[in-house]
């Protein structure tokens, strides 16, 4: 009989009901997704813990990263939610910037300063826009 690999931190189900074809072994319902959410970045892991970690430096702001590619280069967008009237503007690009890159050991081509609410509570951190074919 076959046998598969699947690399850590693949997700799948059991499926218990016997085969229509016979068979009686346990079968696979096929890949769900990946255990961890991180997205790998120009070779470089990003995780929604370290993005939480920068957004904490920036209290009044919700934080979103939207990546996509463009030829055969990542693109990696911050997107800033400024919900906190009193916070200076004029800066805050640069200094998201520094601190992202300090704890992401990646560098921000863009960042996009949003209208307050385009970020809703709990929206994912990360977003992927990138196709793959």
């Amino acid at each position: 009989f076959f046998l598969f690999r699947f690399g850590t931190g693949d997700l799948s189900s059991i499926i218990e009901e016997p085969c229509p074809c016979g068979r009686t072994s346990l079968r696979l319902a096929g890949i769900a997704g990946r255990v961890g959410d991180a997205v790998k970045v120009r070779g470089m892991f990003v995780a929604p813990s370290q993005v939480k970690r920068v957004a904490e430096g920036f209290p009044g702001v919700a934080v979103q990263l939207v990546i996509t590619r463009s030829g055969h280069r990542d693109s990696l967008t911050a997107r800033l939610d400024v919900r906190d009237a009193g916070i200076d503007r004029s800066t805050l690009e640069a200094r998201f910037e520094k601190s992202f890159q300090e704890v992401c050991t990646v560098k921000v081509d863009r960042v996009e300063i949003v209208a307050p609410g385009s970020i809703a509570d709990g929206a994912k951190l990360l977003v992927d826009e990138r196709e793959w074919k």
